[in-house]
C-alpha cells in the first residue's frame, strides 16, 4: 500500500531491498505477537481486502509500471500473503 502511494504522488515504485522489508517484519514481529490471536486474523483480513481493492482500481498507467519495472509481485500479492497467513497459522497454533 505505501509503495502505490508512491506511486500516487511521484510516479514510480520504489524498489526496496529484501534485506530492508526482512527487518521491518522483525521489527513488527512483537506488535503481532502481542496480539491476540483473534484481533491479528482480523488487522490481517482488513490488509488483504483493503490490498486487493487497491490493486483493482488501480489504472493501466500503474498496472504497466509495475510490470515494465518488474514488480509484478505488487499485483498479485498471493506468495506475500500466503507467506504471512503461514506465520500466524503457526503462531496461533493451528
Amino acid at each position: 500500500m505505501v509503495r502505490w502511494d508512491g506511486y500516487e504522488r511521484g510516479g514510480s515504485l520504489a524498489d526496496i531491498p529484501d534485506t530492508l522489508i526482512d527487518y521491518i517484519n522483525a521489527a513488527n514481529l512483537p506488535t503481532w505477537r502481542a496480539l491476540p490471536g483473534r484481533a491479528a486474523v482480523d488487522v490481517l483480513r482488513q490488509a488483504m481486502d483493503e490490498t486487493d481493492r487497491r490493486i483493482a482500481r488501480l489504472p493501466d498507467t500503474a498496472v504497466q509500471a509495475a510490470i515494465s519495472g518488474g514488480f509484478t509481485f505488487m499485483l498479485d500479492r498471493t506468495g506475500h500473503r500466503d507467506e504471512h497467513t503461514a506465520q500466524l497459522t503457526a503462531l496461533l497454533g493451528a
